[in-house]
Parts: C-alpha cells; structure tokens; sequence
C-alpha cells in the first residue's frame, strides 16, 4: 500500500513540479526514515549511515537554495 501510495504521489509531483527537483526530493525520502526506523526498532543508525544522511541532506538544501 505504501509503495502505490508513493508511487502515486511522486507521479501527481511531476505533473505539477519540475522532473529534476521531484527526482532529488524522492530519492531522499529513505533517508528521512532513518529517525522512524530508529524509533520502531529501538537500534541507532550506525555512524556511516548518519554521516551520509546528514551529507545528502545538506547537499539537498544547497541546492535548492540555489535553486531560488
């Protein structure tokens, strides 16, 4: 259900935003559940994943910030 649900909204994004910026924004949604996962399953992130998340979150909002 989650994937339809993703799939579907992801496809309703690029109807109204650009193809580049919706295909940046979803392919970091996995890193947005790292905080989730941790809280579900009680087990931190190792220290590499929260680095890489942390880099790829500060390399989205450069971008978009040069974007406008």
């Amino acid at each position: 259900l989650s994937m339809a649900m993703g799939m579907t909204l992801i496809l309703a994004a690029l109807k109204y935003g650009s193809a580049g910026l919706v295909g940046m924004l979803s392919s970091v949604s996995p890193i947005l559940l790292l905080p989730l996962l941790w809280w579900k399953t009680r087990v931190p992130p190792t220290l590499g994943a929260m680095a890489g998340a942390l880099l790829t979150v500060a390399g989205v909002v450069l971008i978009l910030a040069r974007l406008h």
